[in-house]
């Protein structure tokens, strides 16, 4: 009985742990944790969701626009514009998500979201710290028009 506790119980502690190898969430599920309950959620989303159109952003002026780089960062972008956007245009007056919103909307680069910036701008609401990035934002956007 004991050498086959002890063979259990080896083996158990040789198994491959599944600790620390989390896959990285997907644009979907961040954009839905965009305006998840808990403030820390809303945060690492909003800096996943930042850091995923920049590095595309990036991918896209730097690389030939055939290569498989370049498909895969149009492929993240247009995520972005589908699932992050809408998100982060109701997310603009909350403390936690304001920031990393506007600096997503600056990447995105997309017009129709002018007047939802504007609006926060004139918004009572808008943390502080926000305040600086909607107004890179909205020079950003009306030079797209």
């Amino acid at each position: 009985m004991l050498p086959l506790l002890c063979t259990l119980l080896f083996s158990q502690n040789m198994s491959p742990m599944s600790r620390g190898t989390d896959q990285p969430k997907s644009i979907q599920t961040l954009a839905m944790d965009l305006s998840a309950g808990a403030y820390g959620e809303r945060r690492f989303a909003g800096r996943e969701l930042r850091r995923a159109a920049r590095t595309s952003s990036r991918h896209l002026q730097r690389a030939a626009p055939d290569t498989l780089e370049a498909l895969e960062a149009r492929k993240t972008m247009a995520e972005l514009h589908r699932y992050a956007m809408p998100a982060c245009l109701t997310q603009l007056n909350e403390p936690a998500t304001a920031m990393f919103c506007a600096h997503l909307l600056e990447t995105l680069a997309s017009p129709s979201a002018l007047p939802t910036v504007q609006a926060a701008l004139e918004s009572q609401d808008v943390p502080r710290r926000a305040l600086r990035a909607l107004r890179r934002t909205q020079l950003a956007l009306q030079e797209q028009l």
